[in-house]
């Protein structure tokens, strides 16, 4: 069994809860996580409640441990208002006409 502070939260204003769930669906818990980034378990634990957000380069070592990329990171970090749910759209493919193979775009947005 996990600990409370190693699952998603699943209420509260101006958490973070999509910040959570990627760590959570990564299988990392807040200390795991801290340790891939060099960060204390207490500050993921405050950019998950809301409370600071991560500077600029922890964002990209954020992005490197959870396996997303910058829009996406920023769209996890962006804090829903009241009652307003946030779902990360999934990235696709644009294929290129020469058939040369496609290129990933994130497809980011609130839905």
């Amino acid at each position: 069994m996990r600990s409370p502070s190693s699952t998603p939260a699943r209420s509260g204003a101006g958490r973070r809860t999509g910040l959570a769930r990627r760590r959570y669906e990564m299988g990392l818990t807040q200390e795991g996580l801290a340790r891939e980034i060099d960060v204390q378990p207490s500050t993921v634990g405050r950019w998950e409640r809301g409370t600071t957000t991560p500077h600029l380069w922890a964002r990209d070592r954020l992005c490197r441990a959870l396996d997303l990329s910058r829009a996406e990171l920023d769209m996890l970090l962006r804090k829903p208002g009241p009652g307003e749910p946030v779902r990360l759209l999934h990235v696709v493919e644009v294929n290129d006409d020469d058939g040369g193979g496609g290129e990933a775009v994130p497809a980011v947005g609130i839905a």
